[in-house]
């Protein structure tokens, strides 16, 4: 069962999750800068998105597959686009610009913004596989804001695990995670090959009303769930 553990968090959260479901009306839609990553190796890669017009450096070190991952233009995994816009209504990420991950380690990935981001998301390809699920267990809690099916291998969406973990049994979605950061950090303790995520911005403005009674019952279903929020946040400096 999911317990709201901080009032505070909450009201963070509620009000990221309101402007998420304010911008899926027609003709608002959010669009996400990706990471356009143009260069791999075996420790990591780097890349670069856009916040208004400021290009941001995002490095990544950790757990990686070089030659699954695919830089910028690369073939296109990130397929059903429905799986990565959902209520959000933000547009998915491009050809390539995908990093593959092995996990199964110890190891802590780090994607790292040469300045501030606020409210980063992640999108997630493929996590888990038919045979089972596994977790991206991260440092900071996150709302899921899309999910379903991968197109290549089927399966069902991403899903919330606790506050800061998140399962997958062949899953697609899309992350947000509330607040400002420098640096995002998590782990894949259980091996599957192979499966990859992408991280971008969108500029959220607070919202300028109330939800509309259909927005409610939106975020009531559970299309943006609140995956047992954390005691606190880490705010990154």
């Amino acid at each position: 069962m999911m317990r709201l553990y901080s009032r505070t968090l909450a009201v963070t959260i509620g009000t990221v999750a309101s402007a998420l479901l304010l911008a899926a009306r027609p003709g608002a839609a959010q669009t996400v800068s990706w990471t356009a990553w143009s260069s791999d190796s075996s420790t990591g890669a780097i890349g670069t998105l856009l916040v208004g017009v400021t290009p941001v450096n995002v490095t990544y070190t950790g757990d990686i597959l070089t030659g699954q991952t695919q830089l910028d233009g690369g073939f296109n995994h990130w397929l059903p686009t429905s799986t990565f816009t959902g209520a959000a209504n933000v547009n998915a990420p491009s050809n390539g610009n995908l990093i593959a991950l092995s996990g199964g380690t110890a190891t802590v990935d780090t994607i790292t913004f040469s300045q501030a981001i606020t409210n980063p998301l992640v999108a997630l390809w493929s996590v888990g596989s038919p045979g089972g699920p596994i977790t991206y267990n991260f440092s900071d809690p996150y709302v899921i804001v899309a999910g379903g099916a991968n197109a290549e291998f089927g399966g069902s969406s991403i899903f919330p695990v606790t506050a800061t973990i998140v399962g997958g049994q062949e899953g697609n979605g899309v992350l947000v995670f509330p607040g400002t950061f420098t640096t995002l950090t998590f782990t894949v303790p259980t091996a599957e090959f192979f499966h990859g995520f992408t991280v971008g911005v969108t500029n959220l403005a607070p919202p300028s009303a109330a939800p509309e009674p259909g927005d409610c019952a939106l975020l009531a279903t559970g299309l943006l769930p609140l995956a047992g929020i954390a005691a606190r946040r880490r705010r990154r400096a």
